[in-house]
């Protein structure tokens, strides 16, 4: 876990510099068409390096001085977060006026933004370039097909059962969900549907999604920073296995 830890500090640094706004735009937009990371491992890293100016007056952390058993650190955090949920909720008018027009709250659009671009693109790349000219599937798909894990092009044309029926939540699902949202447009796309649904799903789905993450970490910034910087070990086989699930629950749905 060595090396994520050194990527976690190089992504962080971005926040200090001109050009993390730009490489949130421009990850949240591949993500959305075919890069397998989610966004929101950046804009996380780019809300918690603005923590320094957000809300004051939380409760103390635990103690980081000295190290402790798993288990026993865990439970103490746990502890610290029930405690602090009275804290949020006493001040949570404040809180949240301050999120607007905060930098976490001007990150959060710009990925959500990026996002639906990019999933924009993805329907594009599966309603123009799925098919070669004689019908067949492009290279462009059977390249998506051995990229995706438990999807194949039996699979794929299952799915446009479930878009005849639940077109709407489906794409809302991904786009809040740990399941991949690229493969969701594409696939909109390849099936045709609706595209203004697509775009009113996908603009809900995913800036709720980035907006509340952005929020969450702008009034619990110094404490989730710290918890971070504690356990970023355990957080980093969580993020994956998150990730994982989401590719497995695509494959148990089709």
């Amino acid at each position: 876990m060595g090396y994520l830890k050194r990527l976690y500090d190089w992504v962080l640094h971005w926040a200090e510099t001109p050009f993390g706004v730009w490489a949130l735009f421009v990850l949240a937009f591949a993500e959305s068409s075919f890069f397998p990371i989610p966004p929101d491992v950046l804009l996380v890293a780019l809300v918690i390096g603005s923590v320094r100016s957000s809300p004051s007056g939380y409760p103390p952390f635990p103690s980081l001085a000295e190290p402790k058993p798993l288990l026993a650190g865990l439970k103490e955090w746990s502890l610290y977060f029930v405690k602090l949920f009275p804290w949020a909720v006493n001040h949570s008018i404040s809180l949240t006026r301050s999120f607007w027009g905060s930098k976490a709250s001007f990150l959060a659009t710009i990925c959500s933004l990026a996002s639906l671009v990019g999933g924009i693109a993805g329907y594009g790349i599966g309603h123009f370039l799925w098919y070669a000219n004689d019908g067949s599937f492009s290279a462009i798909a059977r390249f998506f097909f051995s990229a995706i894990p438990g999807v194949d092009e039996q699979s794929f044309t299952v799915m446009k059962t479930g878009y005849d029926t639940w077109n709407f939540w489906i794409v809302f699902a991904a786009g809040f969900t740990p399941i991949p949202y690229k493969l969701i447009t594409i696939s909109a796309g390849v099936f045709n549907i609706n595209f203004p649904i697509f775009c009113l799903a996908s603009a809900v789905s995913r800036s709720a999604r980035f907006f509340m993450v952005a929020c969450l970490l702008w009034m619990f910034g110094p404490p989730v920073k710290a918890f971070i910087d504690t356990y970023f070990n355990l957080l980093c086989f969580v993020f994956l296995l998150l990730l994982l699930a989401g590719f497995t629950t695509v494959k148990l749905l089709l």
